[in-house]
């Protein structure tokens, strides 16, 4: 199933999340052509392993890069309709960019995290005319657990900005931009090598965090959730940032000092609740009231595990910078920093340390 994330009418956003449940209970209410693409959609076969089989597993991790099958295509194209969006993607020869991302993150990468991807990563599939820069889904097992993962990736959308050039696109994208705004934001994810190379880099941690969150069950199932399926909270990474309301939301600890929280949707741009006016004291409070290591972290309790991952592989394995600069007029700048040397970090950082050093460990609650 594909994973949740915001997604407008865009060719540049993230997948939303598509759940059995949540297909069947809308779709049998829906006009004749919905019962047809419902149909279409339970008898792919894509969300299940016997389709996948188990040759991928002899393929160095590095060479699971391939253009997307037949029925992954077929799939997607489902999913559009049904969503509404006007793209039908169609599968394209990876280039060589995509390799030399998979090299970049396998040099860096702690040999146990690669031996699971080795067993549960099924491989990356390129496609054009997505409706979304990219996805992660998750594939059950023949008793029907979240066990393998997949991502789908627009390679012509990926293929156009460089990495702080992306990173900049991106942290803007949460705030509505004004013609009178006097705020400009700045991002800075790499030094000497802003390449595009490293702007998918940077997407692909991303995504492989959501991955290896689902793999090794560091939060409930987003799958459960979204279908309405009640989820335990007892998971000792999003009980430091999550609770379940009396009526069974999902908000973080943090929203009565942090109300922007509730606004923060990545990729909205001109959609956007929250406008460029106000992203001063949006990372103001993000950083004296919270433990999220970026904003995208805030929007749930699933990017913030998938967020985390990236944002400390990235900066405290891999050495890199995070950085954001916000410049208004007549007034300072504001700098805001990875958290991971902060305070405020302080418990969160603990927990990545031990879930990097052994990811399938089982954790009773901090």
């Amino acid at each position: 199933m594909s994973l949740m994330n915001t997604r407008i009418k865009s060719p540049v956003l993230v997948r939303i999340l598509i759940t059995f449940s949540v297909i069947i209970s809308l779709l049998t209410s829906c006009k004749p052509r919905t019962a047809i693409l419902k149909e279409k959609w339970e008898k792919n076969p894509c969300a299940k392993i016997a389709y996948w089989g188990e040759k991928w597993k002899k393929t160095p991790l590095g060479e699971r890069i391939k253009e997307a099958p037949a029925e992954l295509i077929k799939k997607i194209h489902i999913e559009n309709e049904f969503e509404g969006f006007k793209e039908r993607p169609s599968p394209v020869k990876p280039p060589p960019e995509l390799f030399e991302v998979m090299r970049s993150i396998q040099a860096s990468m702690p040999g146990n995290l690669e031996a699971i991807l080795y067993e549960r990563f099924i491989g990356l599939f390129a496609v054009r005319e997505l409706g979304g820069t990219g996805y992660a889904e998750a594939i059950y097992d023949r008793e029907g657990n979240e066990k393998y993962g997949l991502i789908v990736l627009d390679v012509d959308v990926l293929m156009k900005k460089k990495a702080n050039e992306w990173a900049t696109w991106k942290e803007n994208s949460f705030f509505r931009p004004k013609a009178d705004g006097k705020v400009k934001l700045k991002a800075v994810i790499e030094e000497e090598d802003d390449t595009v190379v490293n702007a998918v880099r940077y997407i692909m941690l991303h995504e492989m965090g959501h991955i290896l969150g689902m793999i090794s069950k560091a939060h409930s199932s987003w799958i459960d959730w979204f279908a309405k399926k009640k989820i335990s909270m007892d998971y000792p990474f999003q009980i430091l940032s999550w609770k379940l309301t009396i009526d069974s939301q999902v908000i973080s600890l943090f929203d009565d000092k942090f109300p922007e929280r509730k606004s923060i949707r990545v990729y909205s741009f001109e959609k956007a609740e929250l406008t460029n006016e106000q992203i001063p004291v949006t990372f103001d409070r993000l950083q004296k009231h919270t433990n999220f290591p970026t904003l995208h972290a805030g929007q749930s309790l699933w990017e913030d595990f998938a967020e985390s991952f990236a944002t400390y592989f990235h900066v405290v394995i891999d050495k890199r910078p995070w950085e954001i600069t916000i410049e208004q007029e007549d007034q300072p700048d504001i700098v805001v920093e990875s958290c991971w040397e902060q305070e405020r970090c302080k418990r969160k950082k603990e927990y990545m340390k031990r879930w990097f050093e052994d990811p399938l460990a089982v954790c009773g609650s901090w």
